[in-house]
C-alpha cells in the first residue's frame, strides 16, 4: 500500500487492499463463482491479472500501431522511397499513427499527481505520442493533405500547448490552404502566449515562417491597410494597400541566376538594370553591413563623417499582429520616400529599420530626421538611436513631445 499510496497511512493497510479489489472487481463485473473468468487472480499472498485469458488493452494496441508505423517508414526509408511516389503505401503506415492518435485522449492517469511511480510511465506514452503526431504531420504533408494536418496540428495543440513543432505544422498547413489570415492570427496568439507565460521570445523556426507569411499578399491584408489607413490618416498605408494588390497580380520578379555567366560582354549593362534612381536605397541586412564597411573606410581615409541610426516602431497596445505588420510596413514606405537618394536602409529585427547617412554630421543628422518625421502621423510611436561611426561619441536619441533629447551611454 505504501508503493501504491505514498501519501495515504492506513490503520489496516490489509484491509484497505481487499476493499479496494472487491470495489475493481465490482467495476470490472467479474463472476464471484467463477474463478476461470475473473481477470484478477489472489495466489501466493499477491493479486495478478489471470494469464489464461486473452487480455487486449488501449496502451497495448497503442504502443504496437506506432511500433507498426515506425518500421514501415523505417523500410520505405531505407529503400529510398518517396512518400509523395507511392502515396498508396505512405497512407497506409500513416493510418496506423492516426489510429494511435486516436486512442491517446491525454495523460496517462492524470489524478495521480502524487503517484511517483505513474511518472515515468507517464512520460513514456506522452513521448510515444510525441513521436506520433510529428510523424503523422509529416505523412500528411508529403501527400498534401492540409486539411488532415490542421486537425492532427489542432488536436495535438491542445494535448501539448509548449510544443512548437505542432504550432509550426499547424501554421503551415493553413498557409499552404492559403488561409494567411487564420495563420498570422494563430502566430499573434502564440508568439505572445510563449512570451507572457515563459519570456520565451519567438525562435528562428517561428520568425522564418513569419516572413513567409508576410509575403504572402491576402485581401484580408489589403482590407487591414485601408483601415490602418483611416486611423493613421496618411496616404503610406493606402499606398501599401495598393502595393500589394499590384503583388498579389504582379509578383515580384527576382534573380535566381549569376549575373557573371549571362556571357555579356558588356558589365556595364549588367550593372546598371535598375533603372531611374527615384528613393532611398532599401537592401538586406547583408548588404547593408557591406555598405557599412565600405563607408567606414572611406571615412578613415577622407575623414568624412557619416551616421548609422537604429529607428524602433513600438507596437500599439490594441493592434491586431497584421496590423502591427502593416504598420510596419507603412513605415517602410515612408522612409523610402523621406530620405535621401544616397542613403541606404534596411530592416534589422522584427521592428527596426537601420538607416545610414553618409556625409552628415550631428546638427544635418538632427534635421535629417526631424525633416523625415514631421509629416509621419505616427511620429511618437518612434524610437530613434543614432550611432556614430566613432564608438566614443555614441549617443542615445529619443523622440519625445517637442521635439528630440540626448543621453549620453557610458
Amino acid at each position: 500500500m505504501d508503493q501504491l499510496c505514498p501519501s495515504e497511512s492506513y490503520a489496516d493497510p490489509r484491509g484497505s487492499l481487499r476493499r479496494q479489489m472487491h470495489r475493481l472487481r465490482q467495476l470490472l463485473g467479474e463472476s464471484a463463482t467463477d474463478p476461470a473468468t475473473q481477470l484478477i487472480h489472489f495466489t501466493g499472498g499477491s493479486y495478478r491479472w489471470n494469464h489464461d485469458l486473452s487480455i487486449t488493452t488501449d496502451i497495448d494496441q497503442f504502443e504496437a500501431l506506432i511500433k507498426t508505423g515506425e518500421s514501415l517508414m523505417a523500410a520505405a526509408n531505407n529503400n529510398q522511397t518517396s512518400p509523395q511516389n507511392n502515396a498508396h503505401k505512405t497512407q497506409e503506415y500513416l493510418e496506423y499513427f492516426e489510429k494511435a492518435i486516436a486512442l491517446y485522449t491525454g495523460d496517462y492517469l492524470p489524478d495521480c499527481t502524487d503517484q511517483h511511480w505513474v511518472f515515468a510511465v507517464r512520460h513514456h506514452y506522452r513521448r510515444l505520442y510525441l513521436k506520433a503526431v510529428s510523424n503523422a504531420l509529416q505523412l500528411q504533408q508529403a501527400l498534401g493533405n492540409f486539411e488532415a494536418m490542421i486537425s492532427t496540428a489542432s488536436s495535438a495543440i491542445q494535448v501539448d500547448h509548449y510544443e512548437e513543432h505542432f504550432h509550426l505544422m499547424y501554421m503551415e498547413a493553413l498557409l499552404q490552404q492559403g488561409n494567411t489570415k487564420q495563420a498570422l492570427e494563430h502566430y499573434e496568439h502564440i508568439t505572445r502566449f510563449l512570451y507572457q507565460e515563459m519570456g520565451i521570445a519567438p525562435s528562428a523556426s517561428f520568425k522564418q515562417l513569419y516572413k513567409r507569411l508576410l509575403a504572402t499578399p491576402t485581401a484580408g491584408h489589403i482590407a487591414s491597410a485601408h483601415q490602418l489607413a483611416h486611423q493613421l490618416g496618411h496616404q503610406s498605408a493606402h499606398q501599401l494597400a495598393h502595393q500589394l494588390a499590384h503583388q498579389a497580380g504582379h509578383p515580384a520578379a527576382s534573380h535566381t541566376g549569376d549575373i557573371t555567366d549571362t556571357g555579356s560582354p558588356d558589365i556595364i549593362a549588367a550593372l546598371d538594370d535598375h533603372g531611374p534612381i527615384q528613393n532611398a536605397y532599401f537592401c538586406d541586412p547583408y548588404v547593408f553591413k557591406s555598405i557599412y564597411e565600405l563607408e567606414r573606410r572611406r571615412s578613415q581615409r577622407s575623414g568624412q563623417q557619416f551616421t548609422v541610426a537604429i529607428l524602433t516602431t513600438k507596437q500599439h497596445t490594441n493592434d491586431t499582429i497584421a496590423q502591427d505588420n502593416l504598420r510596419f510596413e507603412a513605415f517602410k514606405i515612408h522612409l523610402e520616400q523621406h530620405l535621401r537618394l544616397g542613403d541606404t536602409f534596411a530592416q534589422w529585427g522584427h521592428h527596426q529599420y537601420v538607416v545610414l547617412l553618409p556625409g552628415v554630421d550631428e546638427a544635418l543628422t538632427n534635421r535629417v530626421f526631424e525633416r523625415v518625421l514631421s509629416n509621419y502621423p505616427d511620429k511618437q510611436g518612434i524610437a530613434i538611436e543614432r550611432i556614430n561611426h566613432l564608438p566614443a561619441l555614441t549617443a542615445n536619441t529619443e523622440l519625445y513631445t517637442g521635439g528630440y533629447r540626448e543621453v549620453q551611454r557610458q
